[in-house]
């Protein structure tokens, strides 16, 4: 990784490289690693390039909520989706949090395209409502979660970055409840 970085962050890599034990003294003179072939590397660029251009969708709906003062940030969002079956399998496909990837709130799967709502913002492959997310802003992670505030000991975390630190970082929750 500290040799991919090379070319564009020169001084951060050979301060990373000086930590390293590698042959080489200098990681400009290191080879780069040799790039590695999946079997299914076609399906996977063909998925996230589809996915990239759902998340231009998703991009171009956030900008007119902002337009209309709905939205502030991308954090303050919940999207409501209707998307056609083609992108329901790619939401399937990628197995990930799609909020997360899209850097909003909340995001709820409504129903078919066809069922969308005259306000839905129209495209191809989904309609797309954008709402303002309900509950507390979390310290966090900067999303607005209804459950922030549900562990006592962490009341101004949701529920997943409460998770987390209290399996990771449980100090910090100590110095907290000082």
């Amino acid at each position: 990784m500290t040799k991919l970085l090379t070319p564009i962050l020169p001084h951060t890599a050979e301060e990373i490289w000086n930590f390293l034990d590698e042959e080489e003294d200098y990681v400009q003179l290191a080879e780069m690693p040799a790039a590695i072939e999946y079997p299914n590397q076609g399906e996977l660029l063909d998925m996230w390039d589809a996915f990239m251009t759902f998340r231009d969708h998703v991009q171009k709906a956030l900008e007119e909520a902002r337009n209309e003062k709905k939205i502030g940030k991308s954090f303050e969002a919940k999207l409501v989706l209707y998307p056609t079956e083609q992108t329901k399998v790619l939401f399937t496909a990628l197995d990930s949090n799609l909020a997360q990837l899209l850097i909003v709130s909340d995001l709820e799967i409504a129903g078919d395209k066809a069922a969308a709502p005259s306000e839905a913002l129209q495209f191809d492959d989904v309609a797309i409502v954008v709402e303002k997310a309900h509950g507390e802003t979390c310290e966090r992670c900067r999303g607005v979660k209804e459950d922030v505030g549900s562990h006592a000991d962490a009341p101004t975390l949701c529920d997943r970055c409460a998770t987390i630190v209290e399996e990771f970082y449980p100090a910090a929750l100590e110095v907290e409840a000082e």
